[in-house]
């Protein structure tokens, strides 16, 4: 857009309207949608932070820009997130974010005590799910926790896996599947669900 004078003789230089939901050419359904899943991400982290327990080393796979870490702030002990679509390496007081994929891309930084993977399952081809909660769970020390977000029929299907019958684990794993917002049926046992 151009700038112009106005009959009274001021130059107006428009600028295209954005803001925190969107940018110009942003559709209010795009907005509402952006919004969700912020509220989403919200909802999971919230569910995820009790679990993790203070001075713990985290292991974030598919971290996004690191929120959790920040949600976790003087409570994270170290954290190390992966995620193949972060613009590349980010560092915080507490944390690395590394670009890449996970397992082969993460750096060899020994085990770590929580291994978490918010609305990562959903995304991984099925038969691809059961080998990448392994290649978590050897990521773990002893007394380790495995904390995930999925669907309810995600961690139904995966847990009945005999790949992930916590077998391929530590003997002692800590597995907690954070089920998204309540919603009403019987296939939805709650926010909180541990195996």
């Amino acid at each position: 857009m151009e700038p112009y004078r106005t009959s009274s003789g001021v130059l107006v230089r428009p600028r295209p309207v954005t803001s925190r939901y969107g940018g110009p050419g942003e559709t209010p359904a795009k907005r509402r949608a952006a919004r969700q899943e912020r509220r989403l991400r919200a909802y999971r982290i919230a569910q995820t932070v009790p679990h993790i327990p203070k001075g713990s080393r985290v292991l974030d796979v598919g971290c996004g820009d690191g929120e959790l870490f920040r949600w976790l702030g003087s409570r994270l002990g170290l954290g190390m997130g992966i995620d193949p679509l972060l613009p590349g390496s980010i560092v915080g007081a507490r944390y690395r974010l590394t670009r890449g994929w996970f397992p082969e891309d993460l750096p060899d930084v020994g085990s770590f005590d929580v291994v978490t993977m918010l609305a990562v399952l959903e995304e991984v081809p099925v038969e691809g799910r059961a080998w990448l909660v392994a290649a978590c769970t050897r990521r773990l020390g002893p007394g380790g926790r495995l904390i995930f977000t999925a669907p309810p029929g995600v961690t139904d299907q995966l847990l009945s896996a005999p790949a992930t019958r916590l077998e391929v684990g530590p003997v002692d794993l800590f597995v907690c599947v954070v089920d998204g917002p309540p919603m009403a049926g019987p296939s939805m046992p709650g926010p909180d669900r541990m195996r």
